[in-house]
């Protein structure tokens, strides 16, 4: 029990933010490419998070040989962090509901509210990403596997 606490703690982290950084790389490239354009920002933070869920996936699909059931609960260490930052956001002194959706999902974010985001909402997408991915990934090995049973037999 405790080696599958500390495998899903450790997948939670590395699916999370070495898909966040794998997002930020891409992102940093293609801005360097194309110019300091919006269209860049549109899909790796909101509303899309096109490039969150792309590395997620892509993370899942590279350590599609050592991935385990603890893949499936990647997305809890950055959802409770998530749900930590949106409390405090909402304690915050200007806190309206459109407030915290900006600050944590909105495209209207100002320098410091985009770290919100940036931190909080990014690395959750990339590990959901790579949670529902992984569950597609063994699902897809276990057919594979009794399909090659059945055939062999």
């Amino acid at each position: 029990m405790l080696r599958f606490a500390f495998r899903a703690l450790a997948e939670s982290v590395g699916a999370a933010y070495g898909s966040s950084i794998l997002a930020f790389s891409v992102a940093f490239g293609l801005t360097l490419l194309a110019g300091n354009n919006r269209w860049i920002d549109t899909i790796l933070l909101a509303p899309t998070f096109l490039l969150p869920l792309v590395a997620g996936a892509f993370v899942a699909h590279i350590l599609r040989n050592y991935l385990s059931k603890a893949s499936y609960f990647a997305w809890i260490v950055p959802g409770v962090l998530l749900f930590r930052a949106s409390l405090e956001v909402a304690r915050g002194p200007n806190a309206t509901s459109s407030e915290i959706w900006n600050t944590l999902f909105g495209t209207k974010c100002h320098a410091s509210e985009c770290l919100y985001e940036a931190f909080f909402t990014l690395p959750f997408v990339c590990a959901l990403s790579y949670s529902v991915s992984s569950a597609c990934i063994r699902a897809a090995k276990r057919s594979s596997m009794r399909t090659g049973e059945i055939t062999a037999r």
